[in-house]
């Protein structure tokens, strides 16, 4: 693991022009932008305050999901405020047309459409985000939350609290 760290950690210093002429751009919203480090690996580079606060969320997010629902999320590898890791999901939407998923459909459990829908309560997600098939992709073939970043209001008050 110490080698990943160390690699991770000269990632994280190199420059964004160097980034963008030798890694694979996967994509963007409004606040990040998404690089692939390889064919299993992705790095999420914040492109000011809303990035650095979407970071912020799903980094806590992920360290506080438990059991319950971090089965559902992409786990974060490594994480600095402004950069972060995880593994490389294949998007939801390089299989539909659709802009949004089927929340009863969308994983095998029984138990999966409750516990997504107390997840994005306990963390005060944004609905319209967890239901949006770009925030969705495919990790060892397993739907998984791959954008967590955004959150209602109430979650906006949360999250700058801390």
């Amino acid at each position: 693991m110490r080698y990943y760290r160390k690699y991770f950690e000269k990632l994280y210093r190199l420059d964004l022009n160097y980034i963008e002429n030798n890694f694979e751009y996967l994509g963007e919203g409004i606040s990040r932008k998404v690089y692939a480090i390889d064919d299993n690996l992705v790095m999420k580079i914040s492109k000011g305050i809303e990035g650095l606060y979407q970071n912020k969320v799903e980094h806590y997010v992920f360290k506080n999901a438990g059991d319950q629902y971090s089965k559902y999320i992409c786990p974060i590898v490594w994480f600095r405020p402004d950069f972060l890791i995880m593994p490389r999901a294949v998007p939801l939407s390089a299989y539909t047309r659709s802009k949004k998923v089927n929340l009863k459909a969308i994983r095998s459990e029984a138990e999966a459409y409750n516990d997504i829908l107390n997840f994005t309560q306990k963390f005060y997600m944004l609905p319209e985000d967890i239901e949006a098939t770009s925030s969705w992709g495919l990790v060892n073939s397993v739907p998984v939350l791959i954008d967590y970043g955004c959150t209602s209001e109430k979650g906006d008050r949360f999250y700058d609290m801390l």
